[in-house]
């Protein structure tokens, strides 16, 4: 799997791909509840008729989550730095949990169960 560490936002912006395969990597530490909420918002961002300003909102929020640089460093700020992760994460998913389709879970609860399989040791592959 690719390396996040020298990434940018655009990078990610643009290959839903990259990004995807980052929030599986984030997945191992982050948890399945908190993986669950960042790929409804992933499947949000890339449905056809989500809105282009929540697209941009959700990849934003998203790309804060896996990418190394934060505004607030879990290793300077300890707990505080989980925080600005959090807000982000929840306000994107506050705004567009409207969008979530029985569709979108179902993709979601797909990918969670592919993941989370401890059988599972294929390779990244997108439900």
């Amino acid at each position: 799997m690719e390396n996040t560490e020298n990434k940018s936002f655009q990078e990610f912006a643009g290959n839903s791909r990259k990004l995807l395969a980052a929030i599986k990597k984030y997945a191992v530490t982050a948890g399945r509840a908190t993986t669950k909420m960042m790929l409804e918002l992933y499947y949000v961002m890339t449905d056809k008729d989500t809105p282009t300003t929540d697209k941009l909102l959700i990849g934003a929020a998203l790309a804060y989550q896996v990418l190394p640089h934060d505004l607030l460093p879990k290793s300077k700020f300890g707990l505080l730095g989980f925080f600005d992760n959090a807000a982000a994460l929840y306000y994107a998913y506050k705004k567009v949990q409207s969008s979530i389709t029985p569709a979108i879970e179902a993709k979601v609860n797909a990918t969670l169960n592919k993941w989370f399989d401890p059988n599972n040791s294929n390779e990244f592959s997108e439900a």
